[in-house]
């Protein structure tokens, strides 16, 4: 079977909302795997 997902370039910046209400982002630096249903990246994070 052929893999047809996409993966997130490097420099990607994913935010999220925490449990406290705040937001954190994470910037992607470059795919490490593959595996079943996922992709897994290296990212690093600014934390507050």
């Amino acid at each position: 079977m052929m893999d047809r997902r996409m993966a997130l370039t490097a420099g990607t910046t994913l935010s999220f909302q925490n449990y406290a209400g705040g937001i954190v982002s994470d910037t992607i630096q470059r795919e490490i795997g593959r595996g079943g249903f996922c992709i897994v990246y290296r990212q690093c994070c600014a934390r507050n």
